[in-house]
């Protein structure tokens, strides 16, 4: 009996030992992948008989391999990068039929279809890609459900890949976002083009919709929650759309949206992050607050591994931040993960899981501008929040052609301070999307989205909420070259016990191509917001100030006209014999922008404050110019941004909620160096207007300093050194407002002072 079991033990270990080594085994790709260089040459050639000598020009057609190109198998995470030769090598591929992507900066896209992949067996495929005038024409942005090259997307976009963020010593994402064209913060409140700013209070929402992978992550009682909660070491890119956007993502995309895509390659590596600074002394209009040195530090850790079919990435952090201002301070913990399973191609199921903590000192008000630093208040409240994420999602296909997405969210968010006053929320939602891939241009997706949420105040006081979102888009030729996209969303909300509220969001886009690297495009785009559960029925008390609910506000709204016109030139062109400009982009945008329907804060008669939508209407007239010039690949990169807005005038009751800047100009330079690297980033905001001087001067009462300091424009400088120590660990120096400028990003909420900071990043 013994030796039977011994033997029916053996051949498990034997069947789970050959099933093991067939999973490992696999299949092997690779190849190499070049492209063909032309080159011209004066030569001279003698006639035989007369003897006379011709100068001619011939041209040399020379085969060039492709270094640093990416192969990637269609649909999966296993990918590779070709070596100094232009060969690539893929092994343990696991059996099965693949299309294989062949890309190279510069260069089109090849997709090989078809291949069928067999174990122990090598497969080899050489490529010969061709260059492209533009890179617009390759880059592919997700932004709008669908994959869509972005010279065919109808609308203003901007993107952010991982190396900009990691120049600029940003641990978060609203760091990241405050150097693109257009952006600007109030406090942790993101502005797109001068669009209204959100009040002061911690819980106050978001105008813009945030999704991770196409997940939304709205945090509703601390916005700076979903800021801190993406990881920037496995971010591929950040896209962030301008203007109305519910017609896609529904409720809170008023005025942008953001889809920040995490990373898919996970080859294994380790990442290190860690850097400290201090913050300079205060001018002496503002008072310093203490006598000690200010410090900030973070540091983060993260690792990615892959085990066959199983790919994982974690992360953990910590980020300290003592503040410029008297209980300004902050701390807050981050952890992240993402898992991911690979059934076949297209055929997956992923887990994003993350959590954040955070602990922020309640400096809201300051006691007069000759005092800024100082924190008016008497409670000298702390508040705590934490937010746990998590998202799993099953993307299958049906057919070649058509594929389904099923993606679930939980969102748990706490909320409280040393007042005892608390709020505790508990989202739950689950979207179900199919999209078409019909070839040839034509895409269309549809969907539907259920969710539910519940609200607790101190523990004893709940109110619920429950929403659906049906919504459907298509992209395909209208008539040639013109390209049309086009959707439409409803969304319905039962806040507590109130009847159904619903919002219809169509939104339409035109897009043509303009000579060889250019295109036009024009839209027209729906946003609205539902008031939050907590703006609706609980009683706020944040450091000091009472805040009433307001059962009877309407939802916000919110209309954008765009008409535009995105040039992308990829070609080297040569200025000198040591200058060349390796490539050039150009966007324009005019823009038309309106929102009604506002909720702000305004002051009750008692002297509380309480939610309330805004009177008037605010109507914005723009222009947004946007140029990145590339000069000797790489040597010298310059961006320069510049946007204006024009509004009619505002009623001064609603002031607070349209605190703007009219005008903004970015400028960045980076130089690289062999191993050094120098950056310079200039962003100038303007003082306000005179309608909205005198509109302030109603709002409130201040004496000649406060009145200069609301007034004055601000010159912004940021500088960089950089240093590549060797391979996979660099270092970063940077001095944020190096000219140590004094200026308000909304009322009473004075910008960050000068500091500077030592980064190291690291990668084994």
């Amino acid at each position: 009996m013994k030796h039977f079991i011994f033997l029916a033990q053996l051949l498990v270990l034997s069947l789970l030992l050959n099933a093991a080594l067939a999973q490992n085994r696999g299949g092997m790709l690779r190849g190499t992948m070049t492209h063909i260089q032309y080159t011209k040459k004066s030569i001279s050639t003698s006639d035989s008989l007369s003897g006379e000598t011709q100068a001619r020009s011939i041209t040399i057609r020379r085969e060039l391999p492709l270094v640093g190109a990416t192969v990637k198998l269609n649909g999966t995470t296993i990918q590779a990068r070709t070596d100094s030769a232009g060969k690539y090598f893929i092994g343990k591929i696991p059996r099965g039929l693949y299309d294989i992507l062949y890309q190279a900066d510069g260069f089109e896209t090849d997709l090989f279809r078809n291949v069928f992949i067999k174990n122990d067996t090598i497969t080899e495929i050489d490529i010969l890609l061709f260059p492209i005038l533009s890179a617009a024409q390759e880059t592919l942005v997700t932004l709008s459900r669908v994959p869509q090259k972005l010279s065919r997307i109808p609308l203003s976009v901007e993107l952010l890949d991982l190396d900009f963020i990691q120049q600029r010593n940003t641990a978060t994402l609203d760091d990241a976002l405050r150097f693109l064209p257009g952006v600007t913060f109030s406090g942790s409140a993101m502005q797109i083009r001068a669009s209204p700013a959100t009040d002061p209070t911690p819980n106050a929402s978001a105008r813009q919709s945030l999704t991770i992978d196409q997940t939304p992550v709205q945090a509703a009682l601390n916005p700076q929650s979903a800021w801190d909660l993406m990881p920037l070491n496995f971010l591929d890119r950040l896209e962030l759309g301008k203007g109305a956007f519910s017609g896609v993502y529904g409720n809170g995309a008023l005025d942008g949206a953001l889809n920040a895509v995490t990373g898919s390659n996970f080859a294994s590596k380790t990442m290190l992050r860690t850097y400290a600074g201090i913050y300079s002394n205060a001018p002496n209009e503002l008072s310093d607050w203490t006598n000690n040195t200010q410090f900030l530090s973070g540091t983060e850790v993260a690792h990615v591994q892959s085990f066959g079919k199983f790919n994982a990435y974690a992360s953990a952090g910590y980020f300290s931040d003592e503040g410029y201002r008297e209980n300004g301070d902050a701390g807050k913990w981050r952890l992240f993960s993402k898992s991911l399973y690979q059934f076949a191609p297209r055929h997956q199921f992923s887990l994003l899981a993350g959590f954040t903590e955070n602990r922020q000192g309640g400096n809201t008000r300051w006691i007069n501008a000759d005092s800024a630093l100082f924190d008016a208040s008497a409670a000298h409240d702390e508040r705590y929040s934490n937010l746990l994420f998590l998202a799993p999602t099953y993307e299958f296909p049906v057919s070649r052609v058509t594929t389904f997405a099923l993606r679930g969210r939980y969102i748990g968010e706490k909320l409280h301070n040393q007042s005892d006053f608390s709020l505790s929320r508990k989202h739950s939602g689950l979207e179900i999307q199919t999209t078409l891939d019909l070839g040839s241009g034509y895409y269309f997706t549809a969907g539907f989205d259920g969710y539910y949420t519940d609200l607790t105040a101190n523990s004893d006081s709940t109110r619920t909420a429950k929403g659906f979102a049906i919504f459907l888009q298509s992209e395909n030729p209208l008539v040639e070259p013109i390209r049309i996209t086009y959707g439409l969303r409803y969304d319905g909300l039962w806040a507590d016990q109130q009847k159904l509220e619903g919002k219809i969001n169509p939104h339409i886009g035109l897009s043509t191509p303009i000579g060889k690297a250019g295109s036009a495009w024009t839209n027209f785009r729906l946003g609205f917001r539902f008031p939050t559960l907590a703006e609706r029925f609980f009683m706020q008390d944040y450091n000091g100030i009472s805040i009433l609910p307001n059962e009877s506000l309407k939802l916000e709204n919110s209309l954008t006209y765009e008409l535009g016109y995105r040039y992308d030139y990829i070609r080297p062109i040569a200025l000198s014999k040591q200058i060349s400009l390796s490539s050039i982009s150009f966007e324009t945008a005019f823009f038309y922008n309106s929102f009604s329907d506002m909720i702000l804060l305004v002051e009750t008669d008692s002297g509380d404050l309480t939610y309330q939508n805004a009177s008037s209407d605010l109507k914005l007239l723009g222009l947004e110019l946007t140029t990145h010039l590339n000069f000797n690949k790489k040597l010298l990169c310059l961006s320069l941004s510049y946007t204006y807005t024009h509004s009619p005038k505002t009623e001064s009751a609603d002031a607070w909620a349209f605190y703007r800047r009219n005008n903004l100009f970015y400028g960045d330079v980076l130089i690289n160096l062999g191993r050094l690297s120098f950056g310079f980033d200039y962003r100038y905001v303007s003082g306000l207007s005179d309608e909205a001087k005198s509109l302030w001067r109603e709002v409130f009462s201040q004496n000649g300093t406060e009145q200069a300091m609301l007034q004055n424009s601000a010159h912004v400088l940021d500088v960089k050194f950089g240093m590549r120590v060797f391979e996979g660990v660099s270092a970063n120096l940077v001095a944020k407002n190096i000219l140590n400028e004094v200026y308000l990003e909304s009322p009473a909420l004075l910008a960050s002072l000068r500091n500077i900071s030592l980064q190291l990043n690291a990668e084994f």
